[in-house]
């Protein structure tokens, strides 16, 4: 049976087969949980640039193959032990791991798509998060590396030549899969401008309740960078990171609280 792509922006069934990730659920579920700006991907096996940037990497066509394949980032072993069934039905899908390869890339004009396969068919994403949208342009004046990076949840496909490369580090990294805390190469807290706003953000409900800091780690650097102070008030309290080019710090934002402060009424009881 050939398995049907969805519109762009539609729902799509969620499975997940990454370690102690299991079936979650719905992705319509999971969007209302987690605030997700569009419908998450299934679970790729496998992820692959497409188009034309292969050929120029030496693959026979146009399709996938092993010289443009993207690998998952790394996850620290059995940081989901300490959630309860739901809070991962509903919450860890958001912090899939990303895909990232870093290649030697010719001089010249290059197009590209990411192609995801899965258990429930293929995928192309394209310019700003649609399926089967416009290819992504490369330009590059000389040869040099490029390191590509792809996340399922957001659909976001980014280069070290088109973005830089920002990660909200800090004292709750570990809580959201990263191996240590104040890690500033695990993509597991990579700040994302899906939307193409300006704003680099991510959105999590795993941050554990108490005191806690963050700082931006950019590359390629943007000098001095501030350390920011916030507390969680409760578990599972919906969370925002967000950081501009323009600034030294992250911002950290709740979006359930009211004007005044205080803990999060709109927190779920998982």
């Amino acid at each position: 049976m050939t398995p049907t792509r969805p519109p762009r922006h539609a729902a799509a069934p969620l499975k997940l087969a990454l370690g102690s990730l299991v079936a979650l659920g719905a992705s319509a579920g999971l969007a209302l949980s987690v605030g997700l700006r569009v419908e998450p991907l299934p679970v790729p096996t496998s992820v692959h640039l497409v188009g034309g940037l292969p050929g120029a990497l030496g693959c026979a066509d146009a399709g996938p193959c092993d010289a443009c394949r993207l690998l998952p980032a790394p996850l620290a072993a059995g940081w989901l032990d300490g959630l309860p069934p739901t809070a991962r039905r509903y919450l860890a899908p958001q912090h899939l791991p990303a895909f990232s390869a870093t290649l030697e890339v010719p001089a010249g004009r290059h197009q590209f798509h990411v192609r995801t396969f899965g258990r429930d068919g293929e995928w192309v994403s394209g310019a700003g998060g649609w399926l089967d949208g416009d290819a992504f342009t490369l330009d590059l004046d000389a040869p040099r590396r490029v390191t590509f990076r792809f996340s399922p949840v957001t659909r976001w496909v980014a280069d070290d030549v088109r973005q830089p490369l920002a990660i909200a580090t800090g004292t709750f990294q570990r809580a959201l899969g990263c191996e240590r805390d104040w890690q500033d190469d695990c993509l597991q807290t990579w700040l994302q401008d899906a939307d193409g706003d300006g704003r680099y953000t991510l959105q999590t409900r795993l941050v554990p309740v108490g005191q806690h800091e963050v700082r931006p780690a950019v590359a390629p650097a943007v000098g001095p960078v501030t350390v920011t102070p916030f507390q969680v008030l409760r578990r599972y309290e919906q969370l925002r990171f967000v950081w501009t080019r323009a600034s030294t710090r992250v911002v950290v934002e709740f979006p359930e609280r009211p004007a005044t402060g205080g803990a999060s009424p709109g927190a779920p009881a998982l």
